[in-house]
């Protein structure tokens, strides 16, 4: 009687737990499974000769690996190594993706805890939000040392400029008005300021400048976009423009403006075949 209260014991434990646990005998056959194991299996339709009671889940894995699956080896020979007591663990990370689902599993193998039964226990936990987390994460690192190094570099390029402002201004102040010297000067400080702007927009994105809202026309900024915006998309797609010249003012921040237009249009010509 205390055997079969401890054996129910035992399952109704297994059954609790969340992660896919399997016990494998000396063999490498499938002794156990508990509940959940059998859920996933049954879910995504998975084959009864492959991971089910009796089956030989070595066997299985070699199979896999001669197709090509890396992990799949990988994984035998860590089985084989903590069932013959050469590691007291072994732990993997791997993808088990699903037509409609991506899926990342964290395996782990353990010897059975009577050293006479040469068993081993597969536990496999689902650690797909993890996952996706971490590699949001990682994302968010990348796009935070750009920021860095694009402010620091936009930093260096506004001093340039502001050199070549000034010194266009000094001369331009003894060029006549009238003379072609003056009028290639007031182009080189129309480039400057341009580069000034871009500067910013530079600046704002690495959060290293405040913004700054003023009056200004929508209109003249959406031109300004989609002129910059024409050099960066595909010749393949052709861009037709018809803005409504309203003679209002919005009060905004013109970069922050100039990037929402930029973004919308760059996702609408990567939404195109």
């Amino acid at each position: 009687k205390k055997v079969r209260l401890s054996e129910r014991f035992l399952r109704s434990s297994l059954d609790g737990l969340s992660a896919h646990i399997a016990i494998l005998d000396c063999k490498g056959c499938i002794h156990t499974v508990n509940k959940a194991w059998e859920t996933f299996g049954k879910e995504n339709g998975i084959p009864q000769n492959t991971i089910w009671k009796g089956i030989n889940y070595l066997d299985v894995c070699d199979r896999s690996a001669e197709l090509g699956e890396a992990d799949a080896l990988e994984f035998s020979t860590g089985i084989r190594a903590v069932r013959n007591r050469e590691k007291d663990a072994f732990e993997m990370d791997y993808s088990c993706h699903s037509p409609d689902r991506k899926r990342w599993f964290h395996c782990k193998v353990t010897p059975f805890p009577d050293k006479y039964l040469p068993y081993v226990i597969l536990t496999h936990e689902d650690i797909s939000v993890r996952h996706s987390i971490e590699k949001e994460l990682r994302q968010a690192q990348k796009m935070e040392s750009l920021g860095t190094l694009a402010g620091g570099v936009a930093h260096d390029f506004n001093n340039i400029l502001t050199a070549i402002l000034g010194f266009t201004s000094l001369i331009k102040e003894d060029a006549p008005l009238t003379s072609n010297l003056f009028d290639d000067l007031s182009e080189i400080e129309k480039a400057a300021l341009r580069a000034s702007d871009l500067v910013n927009q530079i600046l704002t994105f690495s959060r290293m400048k405040e913004t700054e809202r003023k009056p200004l026309r929508l209109d003249k900024i959406i031109d300004e976009a989609l002129r910059l915006l024409r050099s960066t998309i595909p010749t393949t797609i052709e861009m037709k423009v018809s803005i409504d010249r309203v003679q209002e003012y919005i009060h905004a921040d013109p970069t922050q403006i100039h990037q929402i237009i930029m973004n919308l249009c760059t996702n609408a010509s990567h939404a195109m075949e």
